[in-house]
């Protein structure tokens, strides 16, 4: 939603919202695209937290478009998908700054996390924790599959995300309270 952020708890797990601010867009750094976060939600015991920003994207930035969470549970059928990793971490191209998308494939299901493999190509690096995996449905919805929990130290291997249909409920409850 507008106000709301999903990223991986190890990334906020002793932080006060007043030290916490949120980047949108392509060079997430560049101070006009960065906002303050008023509460912090931590999952007590999975690695995923819930921001709630101080302001709206929308109304401060104008042309965010929130993206939905995956309620869809996954399971075994979903190996081999391809899904969109982004992050703002460390690159192969040393040169190149800001926001990334890689396509990756889904390589295992497991109770609270997904498996995602770069086949020695590509993957999520240091700094991409907590950025959203990202699916599109059969309606051509795109839906935040997972966040970055831990990965391969390569940034060529296999990532693992927290499954966010797992954690549904405990969202919706969080943003009622």
């Amino acid at each position: 939603a507008d106000r709301l952020i999903a990223t991986a708890r190890h990334c906020v797990p002793d932080a006060k919202p007043e030290d916490v601010w949120v980047g949108f867009g392509p060079k997430a750094s560049l101070e006009a695209a960065v906002l303050p976060v008023a509460e912090i939600h931590l999952h007590e015991s999975l690695d995923f937290a819930l921001l709630y920003l101080g302001q709206s994207a929308q109304a401060q930035l104008g042309s965010v478009t929130p993206i939905p969470l995956n309620r869809e549970p996954v399971d075994a059928t979903w190996v081999g998908r391809i899904v969109d990793a982004a992050g703002n971490g460390l690159t192969l191209d040393v040169t190149r700054e800001g926001r990334f998308f890689a396509p990756l494939a889904i390589s295992g299901v497991h109770d609270t996390t997904i498996s995602v493999d770069g086949m020695g190509e590509r993957g999520l690096c240091f700094g991409d924790s907590g950025g959203p995996v990202m699916v599109t449905d059969s309606d051509g919805r795109t839906l935040v599959l997972g966040v970055e929990s831990w990965g391969d130290p390569s940034c060529l291997g296999v990532d693992h995300l927290t499954r966010l249909d797992v954690i549904s409920e405990w969202v919706d409850e969080t943003v009622a309270n």
